[in-house]
């Protein structure tokens, strides 16, 4: 079986944590990329940083919290054409 433990880590997993790891923040899914398979066979498809965090803002229903050194407001986050609102309309419009 598939072991989630990091050895000699100083605090033990919890259940319901949910973290998922990107290669860069925009990775388009061809090749190179594409070649390398899942753990299925199945060719792997990148996830979007950016797309990503959109889906978790529309999908916000209490509370959006957002940590950093300062916040690019007029930053695009759905590169994909699907929308050409920047990051400070989504939160104008979720406030």
């Amino acid at each position: 079986p598939l072991s989630t433990t990091v050895p000699g880590a100083v605090f033990p997993p919890r259940n319901g944590c949910h973290v998922r790891l990107y290669q860069d923040a925009h990775t388009p899914a061809l090749p190179p990329i594409t070649d390398v398979q899942d753990i299925d066979g199945n060719p792997y498809n990148p996830h979007s940083l950016w797309m990503d965090i959109a889906d978790a803002i529309d999908r916000a229903e209490k509370l959006i919290y957002i940590i950093g050194w300062s916040v690019k407001h007029d930053l695009r986050l759905r590169r994909d054409g699907s929308s050409d609102e920047l990051l400070g309309d989504v939160l104008k419009r979720k406030a």
